[in-house]
């Protein structure tokens, strides 16, 4: 039985990397999937909530102040003021929130069973070229 030459368990190894690659980006989307499906719920619940919380504030709350002033042009121009106001101090906060999320969480802690098998993939590729230079 004839052993193979170098190149052919570069070759291999080389393969079998490539493998191990495309496995972990499997693994790596099912993850995603995973946290995705865990928290859609959540989260539609928690845009419906806003969205009607959003309407009565921004939309019935106002009509009934205005029509029970005794000047409704004036409440009509303070209520407009407030909600330009809060929605400016709104979109500054979001950017913030934003550009901290962006710089914030570690694919190693959102995807913590892709990055263990990396590892392990990683040592075993190691562990493979450094058996097969012997």
């Amino acid at each position: 039985m004839r052993r193979p030459s170098s190149a052919e368990l570069a070759a291999d190894i080389a393969q079998e990397a490539r493998q191990l690659g495309h496995l972990q980006l499997e693994l790596a989307k099912q993850e995603l999937r995973e946290i995705l499906v865990r928290n859609g719920v959540g989260l539609a619940m928690t845009l419906v909530g806003a969205g009607l919380f959003s309407l009565a504030a921004l939309v019935a709350l106002p009509v009934f102040l205005v029509l029970r002033s005794a000047d409704p042009v004036a409440a009509a121009l303070i209520w407009l003021i407030v909600d330009a106001g809060l929605g400016l101090l709104l979109i500054l906060v979001g950017l913030l929130l934003v550009r901290k999320l962006l710089g914030g969480p570690s694919p190693r802690r959102l995807l913590p069973r892709t990055f263990a098998a990396f590892q392990e993939n990683q040592a075993w590729l190691l562990r493979q070229l450094r058996s097969n230079g012997r």
